[in-house]
Order: C-alpha cells, then structure tokens, then sequence
C-alpha cells in the first residue's frame, strides 16, 4: 500500500492540473484519495461502479441532486425495483438450474 502521504501529494499535485473543478471538488478528491488508500480491491470496485451509476444519472437526468426531491420516497420506490429485478434473477437462475422448466412464485 502507497504511503498515505505520498498519496496525498501526488493528489495535491494533481489538484493544480484540475482546472475544470472549483476549489470545494478539488478539496473533496484529496480528502477522497485519503478513504480510499484504506480500502481493498473489491471495495474500489464497488466505489467504481457506484461512480458508473452516479455519470448515467447525471447524464441521464442532468441532476446533481440539488432538486427539492422527496428522496425517502424516492429511495422506497427504487427499493421495490429491486426486489422486482431480483427476483426475476432468482426465477431465471432456478430455471436454469432446473433445465429451463419453469419456475412459480411458490416453489423453492
């Protein structure tokens, strides 16, 4: 693992090439560097693919989440689609399992 110092420096160094970014965002990614230097590899992947998801909603909604949005709502709601993508995961991999024979929602 790099020395958390050495990490901090080259981030600080980086900082100055970061134009595009105000003050407040370039703080961030150092304070940012600093986490993620604790974490393994699988854990940097989640933060990866948690970013991925954060760009296409950007892209997609054009939001930085700044809107006056009922966000617990808003969370329950993707809850529920969760559970409806899962569980269609689990009915295709029993299917799969079971040689493609169906599968009803009260078998296990």
């Amino acid at each position: 693992m790099r020395d958390p110092e050495a990490t901090r420096t080259m981030f600080e160094g980086l900082k100055n090439r970061w134009t595009f970014l105000n003050d407040e965002q370039r703080d961030t990614l150092v304070l940012l560097a600093d986490m993620l230097e604790k974490l393994g590899p699988t854990a940097l992947r989640v933060i990866l693919m948690q970013t991925e998801r954060l760009v296409v909603g950007r892209e997609t909604y054009n939001d930085d989440f700044e809107k006056d949005r009922d966000w617990l709502i808003e969370s329950l709601q993707e809850c529920l689609d969760n559970q409806t993508y899962l569980t269609v995961k689990i009915l295709k991999l029993l299917e799969k399992e079971r040689g493609g024979d169906k599968v009803s929602g009260t078998s296990s």
